[in-house]
């Protein structure tokens, strides 16, 4: 068998025991569970073939079969009562043929229930495949990686590499595609991706393998099975089609649920110098004092502090999760707020990706029209819904919100350039600048910003919505001032140029 970074199995078996010596009750649970199709029992030999070092380490061992109640498990029967795997087995029998997907996903399932933080899944077709688990449960134990792939050590066929290639050119993956093999699965992982949403059949796994793309998720593989003693039952094309069908949610085309991470959506900084994020920061100047309105943890406030910027931060995050850098952090409830600074000393309010969240945007503007010197600028960002591939959706009879973007579940207002605008005149504000952004290239495609190829990519996009921004505009930047001054106190109300009304 293939080593791994040139350890033996023994050393890697002594590495496990000594660590679960050490942590003793806080060392991981670990369920290692077994798929079989059909009534083929062989496998449940290969179990009392496992590793004996392994026996502390492996709490239970789950098996799912095809096979009627009334069908008689052999192998298990005759093993003898000494043999420590025997009572760690837990056997359950479907009543009916189920697809691979289908049943690995009650066996997840199981395991989360049982609290299991390593899930070790294993198709018993795949030859050899006791000899693997060592090599498996190092890697994900010791290592603490959250995703682990046996993968073959030979007989990986042309088809497979077709979809392994293509699953790098279209995600970025580097692993060996396979219909379910053998993985290892950490429970943060499991809890994190909808799996139950995952197809029934064979690409349940292929999914998976997206899904932890989605979360940036770093794969580990090991080569350390013989070939699968069966040919893979993927469809090339079918396979790409998968791929193809995450870069569109990715990019709001279409909207699949089970491409939306459990818990609370963390937004991303957009780097680029053409996207929202990047022309606020480029519009605010050095050592100005900004009123961050809807900061989230702070991400822009504290790029904008490598200015000179001063900034007071207001949202609804609790005070733990947000940057520290802040002059004030208010936690507040923007759609009602009252705890607003009570004085005329912002350079800038900023509302990034903001109005859209709130039922009555338009009382919020009103109220930080008081906070703003006379010669200070609000920035306001939004998406545009008449963008081109909202237009076609709708053309197609789709208009599915998601966890983030245009149609983000959260936003109760849509806008147009015209609409968004008119949004601010009416709340006192003068517009003097519109800037229409690229799309988010950097999210979809999980990129640093520094590749060339996407550099290029976002200038030219950026350069259609320049010719034409109500079509190609993914997001809207206005900049503009106050049409009138008004004292927090109404004392008084005065035109900008000092007249009195």
């Amino acid at each position: 068998m293939a080593e791994s970074n040139n350890i033996t199995d023994d050393e890697k078996l002594t590495r496990l025991q000594k660590m679960q010596l050490q942590q003793g009750k806080s060392f991981p649970k670990v369920g290692l569970v077994l798929i079989s199709k059909g009534p083929k029992l062989n496998f449940i030999h290969d179990i009392f073939s496992l590793p004996k070092e392994l026996e502390p380490i492996i709490h239970e061992i789950v098996i799912f079969l095809d096979v009627p109640d009334s069908f008689v498990l052999t192998p298990l029967e005759e093993a003898p009562e000494a043999s420590p795997w025997k009572h760690k087995i837990m056997v359950f029998r479907q009543h009916q043929n189920l697809d691979t997907g289908r049943n690995v996903k009650h066996a997840l399932t199981y395991c989360l229930d049982k609290q299991f933080d390593h899930v070790v899944a294993i198709n018993t077709e795949m030859q050899n495949w006791m000899s693997g688990v060592p090599d498996l449960l190092n890697e994900s134990i010791v290592h603490s990686r959250p995703l682990v792939i046996g993968k073959a050590i030979q007989g990986i066929s042309l088809k497979n590499r077709l979809i392994s290639l293509g699953g790098k050119i279209l995600l970025g993956l580097k692993v060996n595609f396979d219909e379910f093999s053998c993985r290892v699965y950490s429970k943060g992982l499991l809890k994190s991706i909808p799996f139950e949403l995952n197809s029934e059949n064979q690409y349940f796994d292929l999914e998976m393998l997206i899904q932890s793309r989605m979360l940036g998720i770093p794969i580990k593989e090991v080569a350390c099975f013989e070939t699968s003693k069966n040919t893979s039952s993927l469809n090339l094309f079918k396979s790409l089609s998968y791929f193809l069908k995450y870069r569109l949610h990715q990019m709001g085309l279409v909207f699949d649920k089970k491409y939306v991470p459990k818990g609370r959506v963390l937004y991303t900084l957009k780097t680029s110098p053409y996207s929202s994020h990047g022309r606020i920061l480029s519009q605010v100047k050095e050592n100005s004092e900004v009123l961050d309105i809807g900061c989230g943890t702070g991400l822009l406030s504290q790029l904008m502090s490598q200015k000179g910027i001063r900034s007071v931060g207001i949202d609804y995050e609790i005070k733990e999760n947000v940057w520290s850098g802040f002059d004030i952090y208010i936690q507040d409830d923007l759609e009602k707020t009252k705890n607003l600074p009570q004085e005329r000393r912002f350079d800038y309010v900023l509302l990034a990706d903001v109005l859209e969240h709130l039922r009555t945007p338009g009382d919020l503007l009103r109220k930080v029209r008081p906070l703003l010197k006379k010669e200070g600028k609000i920035i306001a960002s939004t998406g545009n819904v008449a963008l081109w591939y909202m237009r076609l959706s709708l053309l197609l009879g789709r208009f599915n919100y998601g966890r983030r973007g245009i149609l983000d579940e959260t936003h109760v207002k849509l806008y147009t350039k015209y609409s968004f605008t008119q949004l601010l005149t009416q709340a006192g504000f003068k517009v003097e600048k519109i800037y229409p952004t690229a799309l988010p290239f950097e999210i979809v495609f999980h990129s640093t910003g520094r590749s060339k190829l996407l550099k290029i990519v976002d200038r030219l996009y950026y350069s259609l919505a320049l010719l034409w921004p109500k079509l190609f505009a993914y997001q809207f930047v206005v900049v503009a001032s106050l049409a009138t001054l008004e004292y927090p106190k109404g004392e008084s109300k005065i035109s900008v140029f000092g007249e009195s009304e």
